[in-house]
């Protein structure tokens, strides 16, 4: 489909409504954007203030959440030009996996993002649409539990790493990780209504 340079790490793919491919690279802090049918590939956005780009998950038709370092960008495709607006900077971590979890039907919430911490061991939670609010407000850590925590020693780029891939599964209202140095894959059950908070213990 697409050729990348030999030493290109490329990190997670989300998938647009026309079918293209976002591809976040590790080696350094981009989003590439893949065409498979004419298979081609064009850098979207590069990262100037981080060393590398690794979650993304879609928020809203065609809008995206983006992870590099301590900050999380929207990069808003339905907009011209589409060019990323910073929604958070989580200060000491080393966010890796993104994945969103919509609000239930009944809600007037706009869903939950959420943020693994490779370093910090815990998922975050982010309010995608926070509004006028405090910056520092509107994210605080949704789960924690000894399976999400690094390994001594185990570092990628110089950071501890712990829980890294997350995804949420609508239709059992679960969390999904996992902690490669653990050799670890869990779940966990949440409420997607209250920020995400777990009901349950992970297993």
């Amino acid at each position: 489909m697409c050729v990348f340079p030999n030493g290109t790490w490329l990190e997670n793919i989300a998938v647009r409504p026309n079918g293209n491919l976002l591809v976040t690279l590790v080696n350094v802090p981009e989003v590439w954007e893949v065409d498979p049918s004419a298979r081609t590939a064009h850098l979207l956005h590069r990262f100037a203030s981080s060393r590398q780009a690794t979650g993304i998950a879609e928020i809203r038709t065609d809008v995206f959440a983006i992870a590099s370092d301590s900050f999380i960008h929207i990069l808003d495709l339905t907009a011209t030009p589409a060019a990323p607006t910073l929604l958070a900077t989580i200060q000491d971590t080393t966010l890796n996996g993104l994945t969103f979890a919509p609000a239930p039907a009944n809600s007037s919430s706009a869903g939950t993002l959420l943020a693994s911490d490779s370093s910090g061991g815990v998922i975050w939670r982010i309010d995608p649409d926070p509004g006028p609010a405090d910056p520092s407000s509107h994210f605080g850590i949704a789960l924690w539990d000894a399976s999400m925590h690094p390994v001594p020693g185990a570092r990628r780029s110089g950071a501890l790493i712990g829980v890294n891939g997350v995804r949420y599964d609508p239709a059992t209202q679960h969390v999904h990780y996992v902690n490669l140095p653990r050799l670890l894959y869990c779940r966990v059950r949440v409420d997607p209504g209250g920020g995400a908070a777990a009901v349950g213990p992970p297993f």
